[in-house]
């Protein structure tokens, strides 16, 4: 019987487990739900999240403060910017549809094709024609985003009549 009682015992602790998912798995199910409410035909739709916090690898589970939560933002659709045109961005109020992207002494004018703000949960939907396009959070001191092999920030391509998802992750993490 002595044999039997560490195996009952870590039974019992192992099945008293909360079934709680942990966050994480809550925003994985919240990006699922959001692609089933898509209701464009053509166009990008994703969600939009934000990762913060220490997520350097640790056996301490107290001391892992890693946090990935879905953000309510702006969210630009632009045509397509390389990352060798950009030093720093700004959205000049007084002028419409239009994004000043600074190169060095030099500014470049990018077409912003939409700008839409994000729901609570993140999702987000934008009707636009097909092409190659940027898309980024809107903000005013940095970029988020990532860059493609060709140099393309945050790229995403829209075929005719089909919606391209996409999961925009700001990472402000540390890994």
């Amino acid at each position: 019987m002595k044999f039997l009682m560490p195996f009952v015992i870590v039974f019992f602790i192992t099945s008293c487990k909360n079934e709680e998912p942990n966050p994480k798995e809550k925003i994985y199910q919240t990006i699922e739900e959001n692609k089933q409410r898509v209701t464009i035909s053509q166009g990008i739709a994703g969600t939009l999240t934000i990762q913060t916090g220490n997520c350097m690898p640790t056996t301490d589970v107290d001391r892992n403060t890693c946090f990935l939560n879905t953000l309510e933002s702006d969210i630009w659709l632009t045509d397509t910017v390389s990352i060798f045109t950009v030093n720093r961005i700004y959205y000049n109020q007084d002028s419409t549809r239009v994004i000043d992207i600074f190169i060095h002494s030099d500014s470049v004018k990018h077409l912003l094709i939409s700008s839409i703000s994000t729901f609570g949960d993140g999702f987000f939907e934008i009707t636009c024609d097909s092409g190659i396009f940027s898309i980024f959070r809107k903000d005013s001191v940095r970029l988020h985003e990532g860059v493609s092999s060709n140099s393309i920030i945050n790229p995403v391509e829209v075929k005719p009549n089909e919606v391209t998802y996409v999961n925009l992750n700001i990472d402000l993490a540390a890994h």
